[in-house]
């Protein structure tokens, strides 16, 4: 297999594994909204939660 193959392959894969963690990341986004738990993201040295009310917040709600 010539260079150029290769990386088309790796690249290939790539994208498969990418598309195959962001389906798996949304679906347990939902999980857990249906579970009543926040998402929590980490954006520019934050924690964000995002709440399955809509709220957006760096708080914590208890």
């Amino acid at each position: 297999m010539k260079n150029i193959e290769k990386r088309l392959k790796a690249q290939e894969m790539g994208d498969n594994i990418t598309r195959l963690f962001n389906k798996a990341a949304a679906e347990a986004q939902k999980e857990n909204h249906k579970l009543g738990l926040p998402n929590v993201f980490w954006q520019n040295g934050r924690v964000i939660y995002e709440y399955p009310n809509g709220v957006i917040t760096t708080e914590r709600i208890k």
